[in-house]
């Protein structure tokens, strides 16, 4: 009809190209973007997950502790002829390398099964997850040592485990959240660990931005 008429007759006038179309881009991380780049998917649920499991673990181990205390086993260690500190160094050392062992399981599944890039740098990927990890056991133990029962601790850990993997970007990131909740993050281990493993793995900045993180964590 005559407005087919018309918009062929327009159209014509548009020559060599019409004034408005499309174009498709592919965004890569550079360290030109910075923090304009926002983690993937499968980037931000791998780091997201493997910072949240290790608080995990963490608590876990930690109530061993708890464990070994209400069995018993804890008053039998004492009177051993072992330092109490001997005794505690043995049991944060096997929560730690328990969680290291998780990081790195977690770390291997997201990059040959998901194809998550982890940077260029396994040493930034790899102070972070370390200084995070010890941070995550200090915690832990601190609140192993706070509550009096296996059940007080296993009631508490999902709920700091959760919270702080909230708080910290762990679910969604960080840069869709107000200006005062990313604040909040920075108040958290699972924020700084976040943050750190954002800017080494999503944005391949390299071990420059692991040692702010790493430092705060320590």
């Amino acid at each position: 009809g005559g407005d087919v008429d018309v918009y062929a007759e327009a159209d014509s006038k548009w020559e060599p190209a019409p004034p408005i179309y499309t174009e498709g881009q592919t965004v890569v991380a550079s360290e030109v973007r910075g923090d304009s780049v926002i983690a993937e998917g499968s980037t931000q649920s791998s780091v997201g997950f493997t910072v949240w499991f290790i608080l995990f673990m963490t608590f876990g181990s930690a109530g061993r502790i708890l464990e070994g205390r209400e069995q018993g086993t804890l008053r039998r260690l004492m009177v051993a002829p072992v330092s109490r500190s001997t005794i505690l160094s043995g049991k944060v050392l096997g929560t730690v390398l328990a969680a290291t062992v998780q990081a790195l399981v977690l770390v291997l599944v997201g990059a040959l099964a998901f194809g998550v890039p982890w940077g260029r740098d396994p040493l930034g990927v790899a102070l972070v997850l370390g200084s995070y990890i010890l941070a995550g056991t200090g915690l832990a133990v601190m609140v192993s040592a706070l509550v009096r029962t296996r059940d007080q601790m296993s009631g508490l850990s999902p709920l700091v485990s959760t919270g702080l993997a909230m708080l910290g970007g762990c679910l969604w990131p960080l840069e869709v959240v107000g200006p005062a909740m990313q604040f909040i993050a920075k108040l958290t281990p699972t924020g700084w660990a976040i943050i750190g493993l954002t800017d080494v793995g999503a944005r391949n900045q390299g071990l420059e931005a692991a040692l702010l993180p790493t430092l705060v964590l320590l």
